[in-house]
């Protein structure tokens, strides 16, 4: 089983030139699972066990390979120490966010990790997508405890509040810190992370610090610094824990201008966009306007058309009923003139020709008399 690890770049001490000479120390071998088992519990013991000791066990581990049992037996004789746990698992947590773990202890750290996400509640698909710096933001505010003191079933250094259903009402600040930390460093988007560390610490320094409740970044800045310059020589250490949590800062404070600035010019050219929709729908509501009014203007004409037309249909009505019956009275009298002046002409006619003796000649001239009427008609 290969458990070799590679600490975080940060914990690697600068060798002097003499010490890059003398050889590396050896790692001591690995143990059969029976002997590693009876050291780790006696590492454990303790409530106030040695990191040192306990995380050079996880390290070099031990002979053949880590079962599923093996896992489970190592996690829980870890979990009785529940302040040890929280703490080794801060290191193996940090170490395998910024540098290289074994199987075995990333195994470990797993189990650890689980059981402490179930007692706070923490559901690392709650915090993907594009919101989620906003909703660990929000976890913490809402989940985070909001009292000072010691959980007495915490203090007892056993495994209980792990087995009988322990949630986050009942973890110690301190504790909820460091479980909620340990979940944390599992993210893989860097604004969560970034965001959840801040606001974790801000919730336990509120509790913990007065002059932090006041919410004066200025003033605690100062005094940070304070600690780390004034004394004979400049803490180096400090002035790196300062500027180490400044530098992200400065980065997420250098996104957000940016987007502030992009969201500016989106702003400011969706503006000139609005300015020139609304100069475009002006132009048509005035274009609206004025063929509104030539719509009512054609409407008005069109009925007053109508009514002409109907006024019109009414006299070409009466007059063609006047002419008609003039046409028809005219027809009339026509009619009998030509019934008087035929009848005459023909009853002469008969009379001329019904005579005993004939007389032809007159009968002839009364029909030629008729026959010249009748073409006067047709004419």
């Amino acid at each position: 089983m290969d458990q070799t690890e590679q600490p975080p770049q940060a914990n690697i001490p600068k060798a002097s030139a003499a010490g890059d000479l003398q050889p590396k120390k050896e790692r001591p071998p690995k143990l059969p699972f029976d002997l590693f088992m009876e050291r780790w519990r006696a590492s454990l013991k303790d409530k106030n066990a040695s990191l040192g000791r306990v995380r050079a066990l996880l390290r070099n581990g031990f002979l053949g390979d880590a079962t599923p049992e093996h896992l489970q037996e190592v996690t829980d004789i870890l979990l009785e120490n529940p302040r040890a746990a929280e703490k080794m698992a801060v290191l193996l947590a940090t170490q395998k966010r910024v540098g290289k773990l074994s199987p075995f202890s990333h195994s470990v750290l797993e189990r650890v990790r689980s059981k402490f996400a179930a007692t706070i509640e923490y559901y690392s698909d709650d915090f993907g997508g594009a919101k989620g710096a906003f909703a660990i933001d929000h976890f913490v505010e809402t989940s985070a405890p909001r009292r000072r003191g010691d959980d007495p079933q915490r203090q007892s250094g056993t495994a209980e509040g792990f087995r009988t259903g322990e949630n986050a009402s009942t973890v110690t600040p301190d504790s909820w810190l460091r479980r909620f930390f340990v979940c944390l460093c599992a993210e893989t988007e860097p604004t969560v992370f970034i965001n959840g560390t801040i606001a974790a610490g801000k919730w336990w320094l509120t509790l913990h610090s007065n002059a932090f409740a006041a919410a004066r970044g200025d003033a605690d800045l100062a005094r940070a610094v304070c600690n780390a310059i004034c004394a004979s020589d400049i803490s180096k250490p400090k002035l790196e824990l300062i500027f180490t949590g400044i530098a992200p800062l400065q980065q997420q404070f250098t996104l957000h201008l940016n987007r502030e600035l992009d969201l500016m010019r989106r702003i400011q050219h969706r503006d000139d966009a609005i300015g020139t929709l609304k100069r475009e729908n002006a132009h048509l509501e005035s274009a609206l306007a004025t063929s509104q009014d030539e719509t009512a203007a054609a409407r008005a004409q069109v009925s007053e058309l109508k009514h002409l037309l109907t006024e019109a249909a009414e006299k070409h009505r009466l007059l063609d009923q006047h002419w008609r019956a003039v046409s028809e009275q005219n027809l009339n009298k026509q009619g009998g003139s030509y019934r008087e002046r035929i009848g005459h002409e023909l009853q002469e006619a008969l009379l001329s020709l019904g005579r005993e003796t004939p007389n032809v000649a007159m009968g002839l001239v009364r029909l030629k008399r008729i026959e010249a009427i009748l073409k006067d008609e047709k004419s």
